[in-house]
C-alpha cells in the first residue's frame, strides 16, 4: 500500500514538474479536438488555460477505437486531481464496455484556470480522440436547465446560495426516458463525486428517479 501511494505521488509530481516546463497551454477560448496516436513508450501530456469562472467548466471527452487495449487518464489541476481508464466496464450489459467517457472537470478555488490532462497506455499502438470545451453548469433560481446524462457521461451543476440570501432550496429532477439515473446533492468541493463506486458512500443525498 506505501509504494502504490508512494507511485501515485510521484505521477502526480511528474504532471506538475513536465506542466511547469512544458509547451504553452491551449486556450479554451474555443473547443479543443484532435486525434492522437501514442503508444507504451509515450507519455502525452496536454494544457489547457480555461475562463476562471465559476458559471463555466471544460467537459473532457476521451473516446477510443480499440477496446483490446487500456488508456489511462489523469486530470490534475494544483489541488485535485482524477483518474480513470478506458475502456471501462457497463454493469447495465453483461461484457459492455464503454470506449468513451466524457465528464465535467471540478475545479476549485485554488485550481481554477488551468489544468492538465495526462495520457498513458500499455499498448504498441493506440488512437485516442480528445475533446474538451467549456459548459455552463450554472443552476439559476426558479430557471429550469436541461442537461443530457449517459452511463460514459455524467453531469454536475452548480448552485450559490450567495445571491438569492437564502439557506434551502427545493431541487425537482425530471426526466424524459425510462432509464434509473442516481441523483446526489454535495457540497461544492472537488472532486466531485459521479462514480458508481464512490457515489453510494460519500453523497449527503442519494435518490433513484423513473420518468412516468
Amino acid at each position: 500500500m506505501k509504494t502504490a501511494a508512494l507511485l501515485a505521488a510521484l505521477a502526480l509530481a511528474l504532471v506538475a514538474i513536465v506542466g511547469a516546463d512544458g509547451y504553452e497551454p491551449f486556450n479554451l477560448t474555443t473547443p479543443f479536438n484532435k486525434t492522437i496516436s501514442m503508444g507504451r513508450l509515450d507519455d502525452v501530456l496536454l494544457r489547457f488555460d480555461v475562463v476562471n469562472s465559476s458559471r463555466l467548466t471544460p467537459r473532457v471527452t476521451t473516446t477510443l477505437t480499440d477496446k483490446k487495449h487500456t488508456l489511462n487518464v489523469l486530470v490534475s489541476d494544483p489541488c485535485v486531481s482524477t483518474a480513470y481508464t478506458l475502456p471501462a466496464f457497463s454493469a447495465k450489459k453483461s461484457g459492455c464496455l464503454n470506449m468513451r467517457d466524457s465528464r465535467p472537470v471540478c475545479q476549485n478555488q485554488c485550481g481554477r484556470g488551468r489544468f492538465a490532462l495526462s495520457l498513458n497506455t500499455f499498448a504498441e499502438q493506440l488512437n485516442v480522440s480528445v475533446a474538451v470545451e467549456l459548459e455552463d453548469i450554472a443552476l439559476v433560481l426558479d430557471e429550469p436547465k436541461t442537461v443530457s446524462v449517459r452511463s460514459w457521461s455524467p453531469a454536475f451543476l452548480r448552485f450559490d446560495f450567495a445571491p438569492y440570501d437564502m439557506d434551502s432550496v427545493s431541487f425537482q429532477v425530471r426526466s424524459s426516458s425510462s432509464a434509473v439515473a442516481t441523483v446526489s446533492i454535495q457540497n461544492e468541493s472537488c472532486p466531485v463525486f459521479d462514480m458508481p463506486d464512490n457515489v453510494d458512500f460519500t453523497v449527503s443525498r442519494v435518490c433513484l428517479l423513473r420518468a412516468r
